[in-house]
């Protein structure tokens, strides 16, 4: 066991902390919070809505991330870790992780005195979907698979899958196997497949952005992506893409 230093923080906007949870399997995990700068009873709905941010590949929830995100009136900012940095690509562990993490969160509001929990109280239908790089990827499965929760989706410099990142095909074996067995093997992971599920991204106000520079995802994921939203809304304008001159694949205002 690694020695860590502990430091607390008051409770107050933009203060990030970090609590930890009981994940689906037992193991205990921790996820990082910022609460929202104003309280979620003067809101119009009475409770916070949830910004739930993805991080990229190699990068710790862990408070650096945060800082990347303005705290905002009447919602929370929840930044799971997946599990681990890479995230598993934000498919299996590291998706039910977020899901316990956001319920954990919602449930027991750690950190929130009982006398003010009533005022910060969470209602887990309302997420905005933002995740940067391999959480971009995340955030376009998980706008595609979960939309009924979305109020609105970021995708920052995401993928549309592994296979379209990392092409299966430059691989050796895929020299060597029947095309029916790769179909079947396909099909065992084409859940994750997020163009494939882009008719349930209909209707969600969607802002997808990325570096002109990035020499990381290739930008033509995120416009494909929205080109195909676009046909199934039949409006070519439904997702806002959005092109940020002389930034490559990272920049510290991404979510600013």
């Amino acid at each position: 066991i690694r020695d860590r230093s502990l430091s607390c923080v008051s409770f107050r906007s933009p203060n990030a902390y970090s609590f930890t949870f009981y994940d689906y399997d037992d193991t205990v995990q921790y996820a990082v919070a910022v609460p929202p700068s104003s309280k979620c009873t003067l809101t119009t709905v009475g409770k916070c809505s949830v910004i739930l941010a993805l991080h990229g590949a190699g990068v710790e929830a862990r408070f650096g991330f945060a800082e990347a995100f303005n705290s905002q009136p009447g919602s929370w900012l929840l930044l799971p870790t997946g599990r681990k940095p890479w995230g598993y690509d934000w498919h299996g562990p590291s998706r039910f992780n977020t899901f316990e993490a956001l319920n954990f969160l919602a449930d027991n509001l750690p950190g929130v005195l009982e006398i003010d929990k009533n005022s910060y109280l969470i209602d887990r239908s309302r997420i905005l979907y933002a995740g940067h790089s391999m959480g971009g990827a995340g955030i376009w499965m998980m706008t595609s698979h979960y939309p009924d929760l979305a109020l609105a989706s970021t995708p920052e410099a995401g993928f549309i899958s592994i296979e379209k990142y990392v092409p299966y095909t430059l691989r050796v074996s895929s020299s060597h196997i029947d095309y029916i067995m790769e179909g079947i093997l396909q099909s065992s992971i084409v859940e994750y497949d997020s163009d494939l599920y882009a008719p349930n991204m209909v209707g969600i106000p969607m802002l997808a952005r990325y570096g002109a520079l990035d020499d990381n995802v290739p930008p033509w994921n995120t416009r494909r992506n929205a080109r195909i939203i676009d046909e199934h809304s039949n409006n070519k304008t439904a997702v806002k893409v959005v092109e940020v001159a002389g930034q490559g694949h990272w920049w510290n205002t991404a979510f600013n």
